[in-house]
């Protein structure tokens, strides 16, 4: 099972869609102690716009 999810899509998401990511919670990360949305929806624009989903960097080894 995947400990988060990121939904890409092309308008603008309704409000069911936000409700049931904000509902989702938070991932609690481990290495950096630090929680990110376990749901978050990014549209399309918006990446192109470089604004980026929260997630944790990979592991400092």
């Amino acid at each position: 099972m995947a400990a988060m999810g990121i939904l890409i899509t092309l308008d603008e998401p309704t409000e069911p869609m936000k409700t049931e990511a904000r509902d989702a919670e938070y991932y609690e990360s481990p290495t950096w102690g630090r929680k990110y949305p376990k749901i978050q929806i990014v549209t399309a624009k918006e990446l192109l716009e470089k604004k980026w989903p929260e997630m944790p960097l990979p592991n400092p080894k």
